[in-house]
């Protein structure tokens, strides 16, 4: 789903641009978009 794809890479961006720390979350709650980084 294009929506779903476009949130996964907003929220990697998002994360990116902040400190590991700021978003530990985001490897539980996005595995996918985990393995790619």
């Amino acid at each position: 789903m294009p929506e779903e794809e476009e949130h996964h890479r907003t929220t990697t961006e998002m994360c990116a641009s902040l400190p590991a720390q700021k978003c530990p979350s985001l490897p539980v709650l996005h595995p996918a978009v985990s393995s790619r980084l």
